[in-house]
């Protein structure tokens, strides 16, 4: 066995048995570096426990607006609350959405009512029969978000969680109820 001068690689002018026992070592060390590592991990025990996201990055209120589409579309008092909540929203640093959906039963409606409250909604306002009906339902599960309710001809058949407010007494309330919402912590 002779050195091989004619290759680049320094480890091939080496014997056979000094090469192996080389790559031997190296790689027994790189092992044991990996396993020292890896237990210095174990040993810091389980990771922290992670700060819940912000579930509101502006850090300001959500009032939703929710209707069906027809009454958003043929009610004139749909329209202006509307136009008011996005006034009085904007006037006092509170975001606002609007979801106006083909409802054909309450339980619809108490889906797509449960649904804002997923999405962190704290004022919902509700105008339509079927979403009127399905939000006392709603309120008493969600106790953390007001609700309100758009009548025309207000009946005593909701629960003490849902304030109801006829079409005209709306907007005189509604700066109020934004004033009175909790901010999101960040």
């Amino acid at each position: 066995m002779g050195i091989n001068l004619k290759s680049g690689n320094p480890t091939s002018r080496l014997p056979r048995q000094i090469r192996t026992r080389r790559i031997l070592i190296i790689s027994a060390g790189f092992a044991a570096a990996f396993l020292a590592a890896a237990a210095l991990h174990l040993l810091d025990g389980p990771p922290a426990a992670q700060k819940p996201g912000i579930r509101n990055v502006s850090g300001r209120a959500t009032a939703c607006l929710a209707s069906d589409s027809t009454t958003f579309q043929t009610s004139p008092a749909a329209a202006d609350a509307w136009s008011a909540l996005q006034n009085q929203g904007a006037a006092r640093d509170v975001n606002v959405q609007q979801l106006v959906a083909p409802v054909e039963t309450d339980e619809q409606a108490a889906t797509y009512l449960a649904g804002l409250t997923s999405r962190h909604c704290n004022l919902i306002i509700t105008i339509g029969e079927r979403f009127n009906r399905a939000a006392p339902n709603i309120a008493e599960t969600n106790p953390g978000t007001a609700f309100t309710a758009i009548e025309s001809k207000p009946d005593s058949t909701h629960s003490g969680k849902v304030s109801i407010e006829t079409p005209e007494s709306f907007a005189s309330t509604l700066t109020k109820t934004l004033e009175s919402l909790p901010r999101p912590t960040r």
